[in-house]
């Protein structure tokens, strides 16, 4: 793969180069956590590759209310509600933790920091 000199010359590049070149039989799964901490030209989501062969996946997180990156992500994968049995596949939105459940996932990351500082 080339050297890109802008964010749409590089979003050309994997989906002509590197997604093609994924093998039938196996899978590329890309994550992409917290999109809502890039700078802020980068909210447009129009560095997102439009097209993904049936064996390439993207998973996308972010703030649901922040920069108008959820809607600007609507907009690129053509997500349509109405449509919903066509375009469901294509966005997953994930309620927020509860608090409880918040708790409960830093008390068991901080018993496992400090099982850690122990050995």
């Amino acid at each position: 793969m080339d050297l890109c000199s802008d964010i749409l010359q590089l979003r050309y590049q994997l989906e002509t180069n590197l997604f093609l070149k994924i093998p039938k039989n196996e899978y590329l799964i890309i994550l992409l956590d917290s999109i809502d901490q890039l700078e802020t030209d980068a909210y447009d989501c129009e560095w997102l590759p439009i097209f993904f062969s049936k064996n390439v996946k993207c998973i996308v997180s972010t703030l649901p209310d922040h920069g108008d990156i959820l809607s600007n992500f609507e907009i690129i994968i053509y997500y349509d509600p109405s449509w919903i049995e066509n375009t469901q596949h294509l966005l997953v939105l994930v309620p927020p933790f509860e608090a409880s459940t918040v708790d409960s996932v830093f008390n068991d990351w901080r018993v496992w920091v400090w099982v850690r500082l122990q050995i």
